[in-house]
């Protein structure tokens, strides 16, 4: 595998970044690191590139009406991402 082959794995992605690489992406991006990073749980992004990071998590708005509950709300408030 190539640096171009690699570059183009990542702009397939939907999210900029591979989370989880295959031992020839490590080793063609480790080799290639003023275009590429390699962080310690093993993802490849392009260099420069950052992580979008949320810090607030929203807290579901609960109401007493039946039919006015706010299930995505609730949903979301409980997906947190642990760092």
């Amino acid at each position: 595998m190539n640096a171009q082959d690699l570059i183009a794995n990542l702009k397939a992605t939907n999210n900029g970044y591979l989370f989880a690489p295959t031992n020839a992406e490590l080793a063609t991006a480790r080799l290639h690191p003023e275009l590429f990073t390699v962080s310690f749980q093993g993802t490849i992004s392009p260099k420069g590139f950052v992580f979008e990071r949320y810090s607030v998590t929203p807290a579901p708005r609960i109401s007493h009406a039946r039919d006015d509950f706010d299930y995505e709300g609730a949903i979301m408030a409980r997906q947190r991402i642990e760092y």
